[in-house]
């Protein structure tokens, strides 16, 4: 057996059409400016770090009263002065049991922490 034997007749290249080529170079190309834009310095603004953002939020909690304002039906507020303060203190016992639960889950999942 010759060596011209075990060899095909044709080459085994694929050609790419020529507009396919444009296409890809033209991606690329793309590709290359949109993560060049990615590393551009943006304008600073300046920040605005404060809580009562929401003009809807009395308290500035983010929470909309709505309608009622002072929301109490079983009548539990003696004074409305201390309402604000009340809600306050619900939200963040609300966020804490929200960490304790996560807590709990990590413990029953196994994840321990040297």
């Amino acid at each position: 057996m010759s060596m011209s034997t075990l060899r095909p007749s044709r080459p085994c290249v694929a050609t790419i059409p020529r507009e396919e080529i444009e296409i890809m170079k033209t991606a690329a190309a793309l590709a290359l400016i949109g993560s060049a834009a990615a590393f551009a310095p943006v304008q600073q603004g300046r920040v605005n770090t404060a809580i009562a953002g929401d003009a809807r939020s009395p308290d500035g909690l983010g929470v909309d009263p709505g309608p009622l304002d002072l929301f109490d039906p079983l009548g539990l507020v003696e004074d409305a002065d201390s309402f604000p303060r009340r809600r306050a203190v619900e939200i963040k016992h609300g966020r804490i049991a929200m960490a304790a639960f996560i807590g709990m889950m990590v413990q029953e999942l196994g994840i321990t922490f040297p």
